[in-house]
């Protein structure tokens, strides 16, 4: 079943994504995740987008102008590790589900 627009909602909230960022992941996408790989899950879906988002990001560059600078490796691995971070979040909801389903 799609995800309800309060849960794309939720995604992106998880993901640190703004509600209305649709340039970085449009809502197709976030529910293409959510069906295929995302298992139904705020938590797995948002881990999901995290890595999608590093994929794009990927690259590896440093851009800079009037003194200001921006390496996009620090980017990617923020993504990576936001994403293990919900991957790891969701597997123990997964678990406390487990536990009470008992």
């Amino acid at each position: 079943m799609p995800p309800t627009e309060q849960e794309i909602l939720d995604v992106r909230f998880e993901a640190g994504l703004a509600e209305a960022d649709t340039t970085t992941i449009s809502d197709a996408r976030i529910e293409y995740l959510w069906d295929n790989g995302g298992g139904e899950s705020v938590l797995l879906t948002a881990a999901l987008v995290c890595d999608r988002v590093a994929n794009q990001a990927s690259g590896n560059f440093r851009w800079s102008a009037d003194g200001s600078s921006l390496d996009k490796t620090m980017q990617v691995s923020q993504w990576r590790n936001a994403a293990v971070e919900l991957r790891r979040r969701y597997q123990g909801t997964a678990s406390v589900a487990l536990v009470l389903a008992k």
